[in-house]
């Protein structure tokens, strides 16, 4: 028996996606299921002119997505650059936090899926960056509503999205996020 991930990542993407097809499950009787992945990597964002931020190419923010669901990873990582954004990918926790300690890596803002492999998850690495990078603003996600609860109680003032999440949402808070942050220059598209 399956753990019910694919189902929601496959909806998850396709929906964060806006519709475009992504994925295609067949089934046969007797033959068992077949499964094929079709991902297409857009360019061009969708954000409406009044959510659009455009950051200057010598200010541009780097967003460090860390992300154990390679498709959602992906899209989310694809979208943001096409935002302006610059985006470091990070399978789980433990690379984020060897990317977070690199000197000669700049990072921004950390957007964190909650449950996920490794050694420690979202929440831990959330905690290890308030210890070790307190300047760095960090938001969470998970498909699972009941760590928003975690997140209000245990990271006041971390903002948390609920997967599916909508791409534009992402990318319109994290540019609100770092409007706010010192020494951010940006300008409205």
């Amino acid at each position: 028996m399956g753990s019910g991930k694919v189902p929601w990542t496959l909806g998850g993407v396709a929906k964060t996606s806006h519709g475009r097809r992504i994925a295609t499950i067949c089934s046969q009787y007797g033959t068992g299921r077949e499964m094929a992945h079709y991902v297409i990597r857009s360019r061009g964002p969708t954000m409406s002119s009044s959510q659009s931020i455009q950051f200057a190419t010598d200010h541009s923010a780097t967003i460090l997505v860390v992300e154990d669901e390679v498709l959602v990873r992906m899209v989310l990582a694809d979208y943001l650059q096409d935002c302006g954004f610059k985006v470091i990918e990070a399978a789980n926790a433990d690379e984020a936090m060897a990317i977070a300690t690199e000197p000669t890596v700049a990072i921004d803002l950390v957007f964190s899926d909650v449950r996920m492999p490794g050694s420690i998850d979202g929440f831990a690495l959330a905690t290890w960056l308030r210890e070790h990078r307190r300047d760095l603003p960090v938001m969470l996600t998970s498909g699972d509503v009941g760590q928003a609860n975690i997140v209000r109680n245990v990271f006041p003032g971390e903002v948390f999205f609920h997967k599916p999440y909508g791409l534009e949402n992402v990318a319109a808070k994290i540019a609100q996020t770092l409007l706010k942050a010192p020494g951010r220059k940006c300008a409205r598209a």
